[in-house]
């Protein structure tokens, strides 16, 4: 719960394994098994859930670029958030929004 709280707070900014540990004070092998046995994915899939369903919700209710929503959710990159979200999504964020104003 304490991991998760943390990440919802600090999805932005570049999270470590390091960090999460120290926060939950428990060691980094221990965290991440006990993390995917109560949760059932690993830390770095919660991450970019986090980061996806607010990149989503950002593009829906924002008028922000691509580059500036890969920044905000903590990507320094926005070609790789691009194929994140692809990934994530099966759409890149530019036909995500375009689609999502087409239903309305």
């Amino acid at each position: 719960r304490l991991a998760c709280e943390y990440i919802e707070k600090n999805y932005r900014e570049n999270i470590n394994l390091n960090k999460i540990s120290n926060y939950v004070s428990l060691s980094k092998n221990y965290f991440c098994n006990i993390f995917k046995k109560e949760v059932g994915i690993t830390i770095w899939d919660y991450l970019i859930r986090i980061r996806m369903e607010e990149a989503r919700r950002m593009l829906l209710e924002t008028d922000l670029k691509t580059y500036d929503i890969s920044e905000k959710t903590g990507y320094d990159d926005p070609s790789y958030f691009g194929r994140l979200f692809k990934k994530y999504t099966g759409f890149t964020p530019t036909e995500y929004r375009e689609s999502s104003r087409k239903e309305k």
